[in-house]
């Protein structure tokens, strides 16, 4: 089983606690204390019995290698600081990359001991430690180099033992050992953080439910892309963010987080990335792959209508059937390569990337006529998508990528709590409400024959929706000034 499914398996197992138990607080203690005791077996989830005590591990270690135990006495730890001061043995182990070892009980004390005889041998620089009970990271190498972690992960996985207990799912893994990078942070327990808030805002907004783990990557990249963006205060507050530091080491470790759960990443990246190094914008979209799907629309627009293509894509991927597609064209062939899952992400990241576009092209070609705005309100009222300008074609690229209210759901999940409870306001209006507002924005004169009574009520409306737009607009502008525009990616 690969660890893709794992992390599914983890996912829906802490979504069905509290689906079961709805008085239950989602918190993130909760979350990683199951992580820490989730391992996959032969395809099936198993729990380590955290009863089992290790004291006597500990003290066996504690009496060849030194005693110094944390506070709490949980964590027994090993150094080897070489000949650094401790200063620079600190700042080594901020830049360090972390190992976790994959062991399970009987073999504890033997695998330690020799791992921990080898980085002496090797003059290893390192801060690692044991905790008391088992757990899925009982055994921790924070190593200061890239080339001591190269050496230390193949000597781990040249021993000769083994362990049913895995690392957990969330972790790029060679063989035996689990690597991560955090810096000031813990990289459980930021992955924890943000499962707890995407599982929270989903309760709030009573789709818990439909919770998956596809939706979680997408949560992280937003997350991701709001720190760096206009909404960073908002964001620094909800993950209790209070340097410049913790940021920037927040960024890496979502950005590691991101790719281990689209399973992308790589050793030599992980190695790459640290806090002055992590401005990678995460992407389900390999250029490949865009380009097929390019390829794909615009060949179905040759024989269907617009909105027949977007029945077919959405028919594709509720029921994975290929048949939907044509043989022409060698479309179906293409429409082959991609599954369902894959398919609906891409063409979701595609389209968020196509409207931000379509407002940002708008808002730079009439700057002075409040343009931008005025279409962002009738895509919200109608799904009409005629007011953005079609400039270097955005707007028909906009109108073929994909249905309206595909779009606007994704415009949905782009916007902070307080607006998507406005954006719902303005959408769950009637036809009729709609109608009376679109004539209000559009300064229409056959406004004189709308009753008063519905005028005022409409007037209401008017207001929020004139102000949610132009929230939106001024985000993402000031966004596109904070980094290149991100164009029809």
């Amino acid at each position: 089983m690969n660890r893709i499914k794992e992390q599914e398996i983890f996912f829906n197992y802490i979504k069905d606690i509290y689906l079961s138990n709805p008085e239950l607080q989602i918190n993130e203690n909760t979350i990683y204390k199951e992580l820490m005791l989730f391992y996959v077996n032969n395809g099936k989830k198993e729990r380590i019995n955290e009863n089992g005590l290790l004291l006597n591990v500990q003290q066996k270690l504690a009496k060849k290698f030194g005693t110094k135990f944390d506070r709490s006495g949980y964590f027994w730890f090993f150094e080897n600081r070489g000949d650094l001061k401790d200063k620079e043995f600190y700042d080594a182990l901020y830049s360090s990359v972390k190992i976790y070892v994959s062991v399970d009980t009987v073999n504890l004390c033997e695998v330690a001991t020799k791992i921990f005889e080898y980085m002496m041998r090797e003059n290893i620089v390192t801060q690692s430690k044991v905790a008391k009970v088992m757990r899925n990271d009982v055994l921790v190498l924070r190593v200061a180099t890239k080339e001591d972690a190269i050496k230390l992960i193949n000597y781990i996985n040249s021993l000769n033992y083994k362990s049913k207990i895995k690392t957990n799912p969330f972790i790029l893994t060679k063989d035996k050992v689990g690597i991560t990078k955090d810096g000031c942070l813990s990289y459980n327990t930021t992955l924890c953080k943000v499962i707890s808030n995407y599982l929270n805002e989903c309760k709030v907004n009573n789709t818990l439910n439909e919770a998956n783990i596809n939706d979680l990557y997408t949560y992280i990249n937003k997350t991701i892309n709001m720190l760096k963006g206009p909404y960073k205060s908002k964001m620094l507050k909800l993950y209790e963010i209070n340097s410049e530091q913790e940021y920037n080491d927040y960024i890496m470790v979502m950005n590691i987080i991101s790719k281990n759960l689209n399973g992308t990443i790589t050793l030599e990246q992980l190695f790459s990335l640290s806090r002055d190094n992590n401005v990678e914008e995460p992407s389900t979209i390999q250029k490949e792959d865009r380009d097929k799907i390019k390829y794909i629309l615009s060949c179905l627009s040759k024989y269907y209508s617009t909105n027949d293509i977007h029945k077919i894509i959405i028919k594709y991927i509720e029921t994975g059937n290929l048949a939907y597609f044509t043989r022409r064209d060698n479309i179906r062939q293409l429409a082959a390569s991609f599954s369902p899952t894959k398919l609906n992400n891409i063409i979701n990241e595609m389209s968020a990337n196509a409207l931000l576009d379509a407002i940002i092209i708008t808002e730079e070609r009439y700057p002075n006529m409040s343009q931008s705005e005025f279409a962002i309100k009738l895509f919200i009222l109608n799904g009409d998508i005629s007011g953005f300008t079609n400039y270097n074609n955005s707007r028909s690229y906009l109108g073929i990528v994909s249905p309206p209210e595909k779009l606007l759901n994704i415009l949905r999940k782009k916007l902070p709590y307080e607006e998507q409870k406005e954006l719902e306001q303005i959408t769950n209006l009637s036809t009729e409400e709609k109608k009376i507002i679109e004539m209000m924005i559009s300064n229409s004169p056959e406004l004189i024959k709308i009753p008063y009574e519905y005028l005022a009520k409409a007037k209401n409306f008017e207001i929020i929706l004139n102000n949610l737009a132009h929230k939106i607009k001024n985000n993402i502008c000031q966004e596109n000034q904070i980094k290149q525009k991100v164009g029809r990616k």
